[in-house]
């Protein structure tokens, strides 16, 4: 039984003329390669294996690729790339690197980057910053679950032996009925609010008169 690498865009792999990577390196090493591979469970781990086995040769002499020499798109390196079996290093070809390890030529691109740049692989920096315009606060989230929680929830007579405390929401609720109910409650505050501003200015008025008579008077 013969195992068929595929390309992205679904070509056979196991054709490599120059160094003949899928008949030099047996079936069996090449699952246990990708098995040993996958079982690294962080891709900063997965990148710097890869990085160890990709070699950087800095270009000695450019040659131009157009008469103007400025809109040439030269290389900034050349890559070869080795596998490790049994701790020995083969080298494979760039398909067959991408095949055994399952990986997509845009991700060995960054690691080829990176290892021009600062001379080894580039850290995982997914989930680390801190642009997130759509992000919820817990704040926010919290006074979202003290809303929901605050409607009358009812039992369900179904399940009430299995689960006492789960109560579910009535059925004619509605996301429109949520914000009729948050317009409702926002007129409450703002005439509370108004409420409290008239006693505070009638406060200070008293407080004003009982000043200002004894002053009349003397």
């Amino acid at each position: 039984m013969s195992i068929a690498f595929l390309a992205k865009n679904g070509n056979v792999l196991n054709r490599c003329s120059r160094f003949h990577c899928f008949k030099k390196i047996p079936e069996a090493q090449i699952g246990k390669l990708l098995e040993d591979f996958h079982k690294m469970k962080y891709k900063n781990e997965q990148d710097a294996h890869m990085s160890g086995l990709i070699a950087l040769h800095m270009i000695a002499r450019r040659r131009p690729q157009t008469a103007n020499e400025e809109d040439s798109k030269y290389h900034a390196a050349s890559y070869t790339y080795n596998v490790r079996c049994a701790g020995k290093e083969s080298p494979v070809c760039h398909k067959a690197f991408l095949s055994i390890h399952c990986v997509s030529k845009h991700r060995v691109g960054r690691l080829q980057q990176s290892l021009v740049m600062v001379g080894q692989s580039s850290k995982d920096k997914r989930g680390r910053h801190d642009n997130r315009p759509s992000k919820m606060y817990d704040e926010v989230t919290h006074l979202v679950e003290c809303h929901i929680i605050s409607f009358q929830a009812r039992k369900s007579h179904y399940s009430i032996r299995d689960n006492p405390n789960r109560g579910f929401l009535p059925e004619d609720l509605r996301v429109a009925s949520f914000k009729n109910i948050t317009s409702m409650c926002l007129i409450q505050l703002i005439v509370l609010f108004l409420i409290t501003l008239l006693y505070i200015l009638a406060s200070l008025g008293l407080i004003l008169v009982q000043i200002v008579i004894p002053w009349d008077k003397g």
